[in-house]
């Protein structure tokens, strides 16, 4: 893949803006047949999106706030990456979820500024809850944003 060539983004973001680590600031899924925005569950899980330059997409995220003490589940999965038109496509070649093995999962992507990277879901997925739409605000990582867990 080029990250040079991929059509902007509305905000004149492209590809190559993606490139890197992000850590996960929030978590927003909304029921697909919600009422209103207070029918939305916002949680802040630990999670990482890693966009490399030869085209390639990891994403891992943790759930920790089912039971304390028991060992998180993870969400997790990697492949190959398209962006076109403010849109980024993950295409899955290894993932947790077997379902997601050989899918294509479609983003919306918005970047207010260098330093954050908002993903929404573009058809409602299932999360275990129902179908619902799911928003992911990311921050650009840097070399020191885990060294607290190391």
């Amino acid at each position: 893949m080029s990250t040079d060539t991929a059509t902007p983004a509305a905000g004149g973001f492209v590809a190559r803006d993606l490139l890197g680590a992000w850590t996960l600031v929030s978590y927003v899924e909304t029921p697909a047949l919600a009422n209103g925005p207070e029918d939305a569950v916002v949680s802040t899980p630990p999670g990482l999106l890693f966009y490399s330059a030869s085209g390639f997409v990891s994403a891992q995220i943790a759930t920790t706030d089912i039971d304390p003490n028991s060992n998180p589940l993870l969400l997790s999965y990697a492949g190959r990456f398209t962006f076109d038109d403010g849109v980024v496509k993950h295409h899955v070649a290894i993932a947790t979820n077997r379902a997601w093995i050989g899918s294509t999962l479609a983003r919306r992507s918005e970047m207010p500024n260098t330093s954050t990277l908002v993903l929404h879901t573009v058809d409602p997925i299932d999360t275990g809850a129902g179908p619902s739409h799911v928003k992911l605000t990311w921050a650009r990582a840097d070399e020191t944003a885990f060294t607290e867990t190391l």
